[in-house]
């Protein structure tokens, strides 16, 4: 049987400037977005914090990402998991599946 390499570049997610794709779209619309309003309105001020803002949340995304680029993505997931809570209301026990729980 022929050996395959998977290569570094498939496991990863598309990455912008060693972020991936997702957060940095997230902190871009919630940063820069808000900044270029402010400074149509003449609001300086708070457009340079926003830009303060974006740098220090795109510093802290790129250290987040440093050893694991997959870690926004399980922090994704363990949200979403903690979310439903239905086998706690009815168990009283926590499992995780890809279905909701109903008392029948």
């Amino acid at each position: 049987m022929a050996e395959h390499r998977v290569f570094k570049g498939a496991t990863k997610p598309a990455m912008v400037a060693g972020v991936p794709m997702l957060p940095m779209v997230g902190l871009t619309l919630g940063s820069l977005l808000p900044t270029f309003w402010l400074l149509i309105a003449r609001l300086y001020v708070g457009s340079v914090l926003m830009l303060i803002g974006f740098a220090i949340g795109f510093v802290w995304l790129r250290m987040a990402s440093n050893k694991d680029a997959w870690r926004f993505k399980q922090e994704y997931l363990r949200l979403v998991a903690r979310r439903q809570k239905g086998n706690v209301e009815i168990w009283g026990g926590v499992s995780y599946g890809p279905h909701r729980l109903k008392k029948r």
